[in-house]
């Protein structure tokens, strides 16, 4: 399983794989840059799946942040998917009906 830091860590570079002598800057300019990241969290409410609607979770779950935030869905993740029903069935009584 890959390590995901969180906060400062140390990578160590032996000085056999390094092709020729290394030089380090230790000098640059300081810029104001504001982060714009390619990927953002949000949170979405998806109905639960019910015997009338036909449509399947990975139709579903698009539409969701599209409808509750405008925001255009280009990709599914796989894990997600497969967490949908879950998240959707948690807390509904089986002889409910619905």
């Amino acid at each position: 399983m890959p390590h995901d830091p969180r906060g400062d860590c140390r990578v160590r570079v032996p000085l056999e794989s390094l092709t020729s002598a290394q030089r380090t800057q230790v000098e640059g300019e300081e810029l104001a840059v504001t982060p714009e990241p390619a990927v953002r969290a949000c949170s979405v409410a998806v109905e639960p799946p019910t015997l009338s609607a036909l449509r399947a979770n990975a139709e579903r779950l698009p539409d969701a942040p599209s409808e509750q935030h405008r925001l255009a869905v280009t990709s599914r993740d796989l894990a997600v998917l497969r967490e949908v029903p879950n998240r959707t069935r948690q807390g509904i009584d089986p002889n409910d009906g619905r």
